[in-house]
């Protein structure tokens, strides 16, 4: 089933689509209908919404919130179920969920589910501003792990000696595996005399680059 919003109408859902329909059934091969119920289609999944900091409104904010690939914040995410099959006769329909399918949803895939999630913060250099100490925080989906201000500091040189406790890495989210988690965001923030703490630059990758459980290296990412 998916919803699609009608951006004419206040993204009002237009459309939503029950591939069960006895209906449809009957104009689609076996082969594709048995390939709409039981491969990767139909199967729930979380998707990851991206965008632009909440608090900014420019060009650049504009381009994030409509270009989830640019976006710098994790702002949430949906439970999905999407059917997509190949048929000669497209169907246009409205219907409602099911409750039956409302309460699978609920009772597989909104359990909290622990995940750790280790990280170590050595140093950083060529920063923005020499002399100046930063912090950097670590965010994957709404688990946020800050490494603090730095303790040493010479011109565009900071170190941090960071590495995160074992209680302070375990987090819990309702993602049914660690591919489905999408982004990690490390930003660097700057202390300004007005508003305090602030993102300066960040860099963004999938989790899966970080899956390696014993590195034997460390390495730069560059922001």
């Amino acid at each position: 089933m998916c919803n699609v919003p009608n951006p004419q109408k206040d993204d009002k859902v237009i459309e939503q689509i029950n591939y069960e329909d006895e209906n449809l059934k009957a104009t689609l091969s076996e082969e594709d209908y048995e390939t709409a119920l039981n491969t990767k289609n139909g199967r729930f999944f979380w998707k990851n919404v991206y965008g632009a900091p909440l608090d900014k409104t420019n060009k650049a904010a504009q381009n994030m919130n409509e270009n989830p690939e640019l976006g710098s914040l994790w702002k949430g995410r949906v439970l999905m179920q999407v059917f997509a099959i190949k048929t000669d006769k497209p169907v246009f329909k409205i219907e409602p969920i099911p409750e039956e399918d409302c309460e699978k949803a609920r009772s597989m895939y909104l359990k909290p589910r622990k995940f750790r999630f280790m990280c170590q913060v050595n140093s950083a250099i060529a920063l923005p501003k020499e002399d100046e100490k930063y912090e950097i925080m670590i965010r994957v989906a709404e688990h946020e792990i800050n490494c603090g201000q730095a303790v040493f500091n010479k011109g565009s040189y900071n170190r941090f000696n960071f590495r995160t406790k074992p209680d302070d890495a375990i987090f819990e989210a309702p993602y049914v595996n660690r591919e489905d988690m999408g982004s990690v965001f490390i930003y660097l923030r700057k202390k300004f005399k007005l508003g305090g703490w602030k993102n300066v630059c960040f860099y963004r990758g999938h989790v899966t680059e970080f899956f390696d459980m014993d590195p034997k290296e460390v390495k730069w990412v560059q922001l």
